[in-house]
């Protein structure tokens, strides 16, 4: 398009100024900007992400989000299917940064593999892999020695799904944790029966075609059990 531009102004006999200079001139007028107002003021306004605070809170049984409270027309009722994938949605989000493209689908829009699948999950459990796991070995799951394991969908940073597709994300379970996104996602949890996991995406799939990936090392455990949330 610039190219175009330029010829077309070549042709009226209208010489542009090139590229490169203009380049010039506006780092120049970047730096002194930053000299007069400072950098910050150059950061893009953007919203605030759901931080691990927030979530625990959304998650962890504050008295706002308890089942039974009112939420507008509707009602909260974390043991239902809907509000139980939309806790397993925060949790997953909050644990590896994906963004909601990826874990939702938009109304009249058709599902492609840009979105997280059933066939994008698998479970380590004992050392195992585990693409559809009985309901027996879901409540079997250790903590320290489980994990979900998550297979990241092409997305907008990466297009044709070659940057991170080929780098699983391991959950490590912990039911302790009410954000943990390998267990299950109901506040107030002790007053309900014994669930297994919640993590089982929508649209359900044919199970993964891709190799299944190496166990993780102690010290990679550790630093996915230790790190934040991204924002």
């Amino acid at each position: 398009m610039v190219c175009g531009v330029r010829r077309i102004h070549r042709r009226a006999g209208i010489d542009m100024v090139p590229c490169s200079q203009l380049s010039a001139v506006l780092n120049g007028l970047t730096v002194a900007f930053i000299k007069e107002h400072g950098a910050e003021a150059l950061l893009p306004l953007r919203r605030e992400p759901l931080g691990p605070h927030l979530l625990s809170q959304l998650l962890g049984g504050h008295p706002a989000t308890r089942s039974g409270q009112p939420l507008g027309t509707d009602t909260i009722d974390w043991s239902s299917p809907r509000f139980l994938t939309l806790g397993t949605l925060f949790a997953v989000a909050g644990s590896t940064g994906f963004r909601k493209a990826e874990v939702a689908l938009p109304a009249n829009t058709t599902f492609d593999d840009r979105r997280l699948s059933r066939s994008s999950l698998l479970w380590l459990i004992d050392g195992t892999f585990h693409a559809d796991p009985s309901p027996t070995l879901l409540h079997s799951l250790t903590p320290g020695r489980d994990f979900a394991v998550l297979k990241p969908p092409r997305s907008k940073a990466d297009q044709d799904g070659t940057k991170f597709g080929a780098l699983p994300i391991y959950l490590p379970f912990d039911p302790s944790d009410p954000i943990n996104a390998a267990s299950s996602k109901t506040p107030n949890r002790s007053n309900l029966s014994p669930t297994p996991p919640s993590i089982v995406i929508s649209r359900a799939s044919c199970a993964p075609s891709s190799p299944q990936p190496r166990p993780p090392s102690k010290a990679s455990t550790a630093a996915a059990s230790a790190s934040p949330a991204p924002s």
